[in-house]
């Protein structure tokens, strides 16, 4: 499908790009640290570890991608997070497991403006059910984005076993 290879490709371009701002990216794999899937992103974790990222799996190595992994991978994706801003989902996809933990959570969750999208019957779903917020402007883009940063700052811990 030509339009979730090129959505595939987006997302990855702006993970290249946040960390070529000086982000840091840390990426949940539905699978084991050494089963990078697909094969073709291999890159891509080798430049989040470059970049000072870190790749996270609940998952012992050797453990192959199955489908329900990826659900319960959105569990920590959204856990880890802030907020959950989705971009575009149909009602019946991946992206709707994540919005749904998120909410399960507490994160604050946020969707485009379904009338602005191609693929938005999940996005018809966050706003009406979720009470998502809706983005339509950068203005409101801005505030979502100001609004989760404000919301809780985590410290790494260390401890000195003797």
């Amino acid at each position: 499908d030509p339009d979730r290879i090129g959505w595939i490709l987006q997302v990855q371009s702006v993970r290249i790009e946040s960390m070529a701002a000086g982000g840091k990216c840390a990426v949940v794999l539905p699978c084991g640290i050494n089963e990078i899937y697909p094969k073709s992103n291999q890159w891509i974790a080798e430049e989040v570890l470059k970049q000072g990222g870190c790749l996270i799996s609940e998952y012992p190595e050797g453990t192959r991608p199955e489908k329900y992994r990826f659900v319960q991978r959105d569990r920590l994706q959204s856990g880890m997070s802030q907020g959950v801003l989705v971009v575009e989902a149909m009602e019946k996809s991946g992206t709707m497991h994540t919005a749904e933990y998120a909410k399960k959570q507490n994160r604050r969750l946020a969707c485009y403006y379904h009338g602005l999208l191609k693929y938005s019957t999940g996005n018809n779903v966050l706003e009406n059910l979720y009470q998502a917020a809706v983005i339509k402007t950068n203005e409101d883009l801005e505030n979502y984005l100001c609004e989760i940063a404000d919301i809780e700052e985590y410290t790494q811990l260390s401890f000195d076993f003797v």
